[in-house]
């Protein structure tokens, strides 16, 4: 709302202007990683390619109040623990063996998905691209 008009902005420039120095300093670290691949910027939301667009998303959903930055957030407890064991275990024991410990044995990320018998295919594959993302400690409950 903008002047007494109502004003339609998708959600994606809404987005680029709120974070705008974020959005060009992501957008210069893709070209700079792969120049040839990285061609379209800006709003030209429908130039991107489905990789390119694949991490367009991935950046807005860490920008959002999404389940994905949820899960990234809870799942930052999973390095920690194996750091902690990796600086406190007794090397002279059998648990302080590398091949004995997972620290997804003593943490779990459970999330509830109860609309997940509905999902179509665009939904089951983000889910998949959630479990290939974070570690082994995320879980999935549905009904």
């Amino acid at each position: 709302f903008r002047g007494g008009h109502n004003i339609e902005v998708p959600l994606m420039d809404w987005l680029k202007a709120r974070y705008e120095t974020e959005f060009v300093a992501f957008t210069n670290r893709m070209q700079s990683i792969n120049p040839d691949a990285w061609t379209a910027t800006g709003t030209e939301w429908d130039q991107y390619s489905d990789e390119q667009w694949t991490k367009v998303v991935g950046w807005a959903s860490m920008r959002m109040q999404t389940l994905w930055r949820t899960v990234a957030g809870m799942c930052l407890y999973h390095p920690a623990l194996q750091v902690h064991y990796e600086v406190q275990r007794d090397k002279r024991s059998r648990m302080g063996a590398t091949d004995v410990w997972n620290a997804s044995d003593v943490f779990t990320c459970l999330v509830s998905m109860q609309m997940y018998k509905f999902f179509d295919k665009r939904n089951i594959d983000e889910t998949n691209l959630m479990l290939d993302k974070f570690p082994d400690c995320l879980k999935i409950a549905f009904i």
